[in-house]
């Protein structure tokens, strides 16, 4: 887990954390010491499959969106959320499966224009939280 996502998540009000695969978990000294003690507010929930995660909250009309460059990937600026979203963000080296990927209702990125093909995940899931959380309250404010 990017251990500044219990943060983030704080701090925007996120319902929940999905925390895949292998990855550090809660109760954790480094994430309790970069997390100033979140963990303990902003519910989360392991899974190591993160499919399973996916295929349990799609059904529910949750969004399931992918941060990865791919082929069919649009700007992050280009999606707007229409329900409930899950953002499945890969880790740095691997990405997001190709499994997951096909669950995905929309697949985004960060544009990356120099020579690295990949950012860090706290980064990108800095960018596209605070991306979707502006535009959840322009909606708002339209209704």
């Amino acid at each position: 887990m990017h251990i500044t996502i219990p943060r983030l998540s704080d701090a925007l009000l996120v319902k929940k954390v999905y925390i895949c695969g292998k990855t550090i978990v809660p109760p954790n000294k480094k994430i309790k010491t970069s997390s100033r003690g979140v963990e303990k507010w902003v519910p989360w929930e392991y899974y190591e499959n993160p499919v399973e995660i996916a295929q349990k909250l799609k059904p529910k009309g949750v969004q399931i969106i992918s941060d990865e460059v791919a082929d069919n990937s649009i700007d992050y600026r280009e999606f707007y959320p229409s329900s409930p979203v899950c953002f499945i963000l890969g880790r740095e080296y691997d990405g997001v499966s190709q499994e997951l990927l096909n669950l995905s209702d929309a697949i985004i990125h960060l544009p990356l224009l120099g020579m690295c093909n990949s950012i860090n995940g706290s980064t990108a899931a800095s960018v596209i939280l605070y991306d979707t959380y502006n535009k959840i309250n322009e909606m708002k404010k339209t209704l």
